[in-house]
C-alpha cells in the first residue's frame, strides 16, 4: 500500500509518500521529497511509483526510491492513469485549459525516461476530472468528473465512444 498526504489514507506535515505492508503495516519506503503528490501509482511491475506532484510526474524505482526521472508540467498534476503495459500516461493538470480554473483536460504522454512525449490532449469534461482508469487491455480510457458524467475513451483517436451521466453532483471517482 503507497499513501501520499493528500490521501486519506495519511496526512502528514512533511507532504512524504509512504510505502506500507498492508499486512504488517511496516514501512517499506519513506519517499521524503515528493512535492506534494496527489496521488501516486505502481506500475504493473511493481518495480516503479509514479507520482502526480506539484512539480509534475516523478518516477521513483520500489524499493530503493531512487528518483528516476521527472518531467514537469505547467501546473500541478491533479491525477494520473498508467497504460497496462507501461508505455503511456494520461494525466490531468490543474487548470490546463485555463477556463474558468476547472482541470478538464487530459494529456497523454508516451512514457520515455529520457523525455516523455506529449501525444495528444482530450476535451470532453466541464468540470474537473477527479480519476482517470484505462481499460485492462488499455484499448479505452475512461474518466470521471465532477460535472457527474463519466466519458469512455478511444485515446487511440482521441474520442468519446460513450458518455454516462451519473445524477450525482460531485460524483468524481472510479473503481
Amino acid at each position: 500500500m503507497a499513501t501520499s498526504t493528500w490521501s486519506q489514507g495519511l496526512l502528514r506535515a512533511d507532504q512524504a509518500i509512504l510505502v506500507r505492508d498492508v499486512m504488517t503495516g511496516e514501512v517499506l519506503l519513506n519517499l521524503d521529497e515528493s512535492d506534494g503528490c496527489k496521488q501516486i501509482l505502481f506500475d504493473v511491475s511493481g518495480k516503479i511509483i509514479y507520482g502526480a506532484c506539484d512539480a509534475g510526474i516523478t518516477a521513483w524505482s520500489f524499493p530503493n526510491g531512487k528518483k528516476l526521472f521527472n518531467f514537469a508540467s505547467e501546473s500541478a498534476v491533479e491525477a494520473i492513469a498508467l497504460s497496462p503495459d507501461g508505455t503511456v500516461m494520461a494525466t490531468v493538470n490543474a487548470n490546463v485549459s485555463g477556463k474558468q480554473e476547472q482541470s478538464n483536460q487530459i494529456q497523454l504522454w508516451q512514457l520515455d525516461p529520457a523525455k516523455p512525449e506529449l501525444l495528444k490532449t482530450l476535451d470532453g469534461h466541464v468540470n474537473d476530472i477527479a480519476q482517470l482508469e484505462f481499460t485492462p487491455n488499455g484499448e479505452q480510457l475512461i474518466s470521471s468528473s465532477y460535472d457527474g458524467k463519466i466519458n469512455v475513451w478511444n485515446w487511440h483517436q482521441g474520442t468519446i465512444t460513450k458518455k454516462i451521466t451519473i445524477f450525482i453532483a460531485m460524483m468524481g471517482y472510479l473503481a
